[in-house]
């Protein structure tokens, strides 16, 4: 895409059909190939350069909505974990008080759901972060098309 965009048109009005189709998309809108391929002629663009936007535009679209699926479960999972690790620490509590040895003098202290829950946040953190990133390098990528 970098050898596509080389006249020194401003990328501004891209960049809004860019978000425009990544809307519709999102939104399962009817998508008009015509009416964007239209209005990037409009830009100053080849024939050639306007169906190499518009696969490049589609392309993307298609990664933003998985990241947008990605990023819906990763905070899912953050959550539910996190519920998790604090009620294994709220039952730990408990289990050191002495209110779940059930009358055998053992301890029930689960560390290993504790553990495991806020690893299990730590992973789902971090992809949010990754997903985040993934997005910010698109809009720069689209800033780049001038």
């Amino acid at each position: 895409m970098d050898g596509i965009l080389d006249s020194n048109l401003s990328s501004h009005e891209l960049i809004e059909l860019v978000e425009e189709y990544i809307a519709k998309k999102r939104e399962n809108a009817p998508i008009e190939t015509a009416q964007f391929r239209q209005r990037i002629r409009k830009l100053g663009y080849s024939e050639d350069q306007t169906q190499d936007i518009l696969i490049e535009i589609d392309d993307d679209a298609d990664k933003e909505l998985l990241a947008g699926i990605g990023i819906k479960r990763a905070k899912q999972r953050l959550v539910s974990s996190l519920i998790i690790g604090f009620a294994g620490i709220a039952f730990s509590i408990a289990g050191a008080l002495g209110l779940f040895s059930f009358g055998t003098g053992i301890l029930i202290i689960p560390f290993g759901i504790v553990g495991a829950a806020f690893i299990t946040a730590g992973k789902a953190y971090a992809e949010i972060g990754l997903v985040e990133k993934r997005k910010k390098r698109r809009r720069l990528k689209h800033d780049g098309w001038n």
